[in-house]
């Protein structure tokens, strides 16, 4: 995210520069870039926590939790959770349905794009293409109602 910069965690709060003053300390945004991690992580908890969530082996996995009592219970429910063939099956078919999800939703939003842009180059006019493009967008929100999105998303989406 802030290639400028080496550290792999920032946290930023809300200020008003102009007036000096920060606007609450109960809320702030946090950061965490894995790829700029240490190999060997930085010997701070937050860290090894990070370790954790990059580890690719169960090597690495079995060495933190050797070193750190929480990251040896995650670790075990970790393998509980691996281990328990029902619960993986869910997980693969969870992962499947929001792939699936967001291929008919940038399918919809090609087809609804195209239909309106052939409808307003068919009229020839620039007003005609703007028809058709709002045209297009219409198909898409009834596309993506009809895949039971919010009202909110479906707007998002064709803003």
């Amino acid at each position: 995210m802030f290639r400028a910069n080496t550290r792999y965690h920032h946290r930023f709060r809300l200020y008003d520069a102009e007036a000096r003053m920060q606007f609450s300390d109960t809320i702030e945004v946090n950061t965490l870039e894995l790829p700029k991690l240490p190999h060997n992580g930085d010997g701070t908890e937050l860290g090894r926590w990070l370790q954790f969530l990059k580890a690719d082996d169960e090597e690495a996995l079995e060495m933190l939790a050797q070193n750190n009592p929480q990251i040896g219970k995650a670790v075990g429910v970790l393998k509980r959770l691996s281990a328990d063939e029902e619960t993986r099956i869910l997980s693969e078919h969870r992962e499947k349905s929001r792939r699936d999800f967001l291929a008919r939703m940038e399918g919809a939003m090609e087809d609804g794009l195209a239909r309106g842009m052939a409808e307003g180059l068919a009229k020839g006019t620039a007003e005609g293409l703007a028809k058709g493009l709002s045209e297009g967008a219409l198909s898409i929100a009834r596309n993506l109602l009809s895949m039971k999105m919010s009202i909110d998303d479906v707007v998002n989406a064709t803003a």
